[in-house]
């Protein structure tokens, strides 16, 4: 399935220049930004023309293209920045199922019987590296690699270090899940205190009753 030889890429020579990269990824505010510049060092590092990032939601089993890095200065115009349904992209959804890396090939016969067809013609690619990113909870997105040549052989490292960035960005994601939360939770607690102290100065029980309805909907 996968094809490897042993040529490095020049990233694993530096352990410093590989830390940077993961400090440039991890200090960026939202995932969005974190999904460009993970796409971004990428295709810089792995020489590919486009690294597209898709978050995944398995609930309704659809995947968004939220952002990718061009290789290429022409902007390609894509038909899936809305959300689209991979139950009939079975490559796809097995990735998604197996929380595997895998390599796509546009000559694999199962190809030619699915709609995958269309986003190798779409991108002009041969081949798709598919890296799941995942947090705690399940598969947050997918990191797919375009490549144009049908000869290439991604190594070990470079799957290796597909992996390690796809994990940076599930580690930022579960991160910023959990800030979000937590902001929620104090302005619920901001808006609990508020109502309390409305309710501590009424005396009329209608009054403290409408007071409490008021604030079970605030926080709702």
């Amino acid at each position: 399935m996968t094809k490897t030889n042993k040529t490095p890429i020049p990233i694993y020579e530096n352990t410093v220049e590989l830390l940077e990269i993961i400090l440039s990824i991890s200090q960026k505010n939202d995932i969005k930004t974190i999904a460009f510049e993970t796409c971004k060092q990428i295709a810089s590092i792995m020489k590919v023309f486009t690294v597209s990032f898709v978050k995944i939601n398995q609930f309704e089993k659809t995947g968004q293209l939220i952002t990718e890095f061009l290789g290429e200065e022409k902007p390609v115009e894509r038909k899936w920045f809305q959300p689209i349904s991979y139950q009939d992209l079975p490559n796809i959804e097995n990735v998604i199922k197996n929380k595997k890396t895998f390599i796509l090939n546009r000559d694999y016969p199962s190809i030619k019987t699915s709609s995958e067809e269309a986003f190798f013609n779409n991108f002009q690619a041969r081949q798709i590296l598919m890296a799941p990113v995942l947090t705690e909870q399940d598969v947050f997105g997918l990191l797919l690699l375009w490549e144009r040549s049908s000869t290439r052989e991604f190594t070990d490292q470079e799957i290796a270090f597909v992996e390690l960035l796809a994990n940076i960005v599930g580690i930022n994601a579960d991160r910023h899940q959990l800030f979000a939360k937590s902001n929620q939770y104090a302005m619920d607690l901001n808006t609990l205190h508020k109502h309390s102290l409305k309710l501590s100065t009424k005396l009329n029980s209608e009054e403290v009753l409408h007071t409490i309805q008021e604030s079970i909907f605030s926080i709702s």
